[in-house]
């Protein structure tokens, strides 16, 4: 284990009672292998590990660990794993009750001297806290947990692939964000109903609306037609070239009058280069928000590649689509024929059919999680 300090104000960590963030200038920690961080007096240390991803924070009288799992965790094992984590605390769990938190079936148990619980983030993986407090003192800390993201996006600045967290109410029925785009920026824009109760149950409908830097409506969603995203009710804004370089605003509204909390992102195509050595590995994860990432590359004319996409984590089943400088689908896999791979996809030996630019979907067929997809030269 680790001992890491860092600069970078992320979420806001708060044990009414013990130490005020206000009575003395907080020393930061950030935790971003979680997409998670947190603020603390500087009092207080903070020791990180990486199996189970982990972090705890001591004051000498006070501690607080925070656990994030993999997204696999059934939520039917819930109690079982926060009650270890307490356990392992010196912590005795007594009552149990199942809350919502981040929109989504919780669980949290009372003990004598603390109080844990346990949640799905946004993109599956599973956090639990356990902490040394009173009620109230534990549930300032739980209300003020929220992901990295949404917290650099205070002004309302949204960035590509990076998801932030936002709440439609009835007093509050739309949420703008900002972003910086570049002409000829290809841009796909998704918001998710983070609670995610069934595919086809209403809970959180909602529209997304773009609009160009000069103010004018470019473009809009309210129910997606395709297959990427989980519910019925999510909203895609898919493959848009930016006409200008400059601020494009997003708004993200309610409708038919419901309200919850949502998942919002902006992802674009990122360009690579082909390793010389005639093998490219490259990582990256499909989340609720994010189910397909865009990889670009140059290649020439009868260029033979086999490409293949495997999951390394969670319950990711991978689709491979690449198309042609010219916009033509070249290749596309679901399931690889080598029954060595199981349901990983793979494009064995295709042949490039002209010089220039290929666009590759790294995709899911269902599920969610971390892979690597390589990239062979034959």
């Amino acid at each position: 284990m680790t001992k890491r300090r860092s600069a970078a104000l992320i979420f806001v960590l708060v044990v009414s009672g013990i130490v005020h963030a206000q009575d003395a200038p907080p020393a930061l920690f950030s935790w971003l292998d979680a997409d998670l961080a947190l603020s603390l007096p500087p009092t207080w240390s903070v020791t990180i590990s990486s199996e189970p991803m982990q972090i705890r924070a001591d004051d000498g009288e006070h501690q607080v660990t925070i656990t994030v799992l993999p997204e696999t965790t059934a939520t039917a094992s819930f109690y079982d794993h926060l009650f270890a984590l307490m356990v392992e605390a010196g912590l005795s769990p007594q009552s149990w009750t199942q809350p919502n938190w981040f929109g989504r079936r919780g669980g949290r148990i009372e003990a004598a001297r603390g109080i844990g619980m346990i949640g799905r983030l946004p993109d599956d993986r599973v956090i639990a806290i356990v902490c040394e407090c009173a009620s109230a003192q534990f549930d300032d800390l739980v209300t003020s947990v929220h992901f990295s993201a949404s917290a650099l996006a205070e002004d309302g600045r949204i960035y590509p692939d990076t998801p932030v967290q936002g709440a439609l109410t009835a007093d509050r029925t739309e949420e703008a964000w900002r972003y910086s785009g570049l002409a000829g920026e290809v841009i796909t824009i998704a918001a998710v109903d983070l609670a995610r109760p069934s595919p086809t149950a209403l809970g959180l409908d909602m529209e997304i609306i773009l609009y160009a830097p000069d103010g004018s409506e470019l473009a809009r969603n309210d129910d997606h037609s395709g297959l990427d995203l989980y519910g019925l009710y999510d909203a895609q804004i898919r493959d848009l070239t930016l006409p200008e370089t400059g601020e494009y605003r997003i708004v993200v509204r309610s409708v038919q009058n419901t309200i919850g909390t949502y998942t919002l992102g902006v992802s674009a195509p990122r360009l690579i280069a082909l390793d010389p050595s005639g093998i490219t590995r490259i990582s990256g994860r499909i989340q609720a928000v994010f189910p397909r990432q865009k990889w670009q590359f140059e290649a020439s004319e009868g260029q033979v590649l086999t490409i293949t996409m495997l999951a390394t984590s969670g319950t990711l089943d991978t689709l491979l689509d690449l198309t042609s400088p010219s916009g033509r689908r070249t290749a596309y896999n679901d399931d690889a024929s080598d029954p060595a791979l199981g349901v990983n996809a793979q494009i064995v030996r295709v042949q490039l059919p002209r010089d220039g630019i290929y666009t590759l979907d790294a995709a899911r067929y269902d599920g969610t999680g971390t892979y690597e997809l390589i990239i062979a030269a034959l």
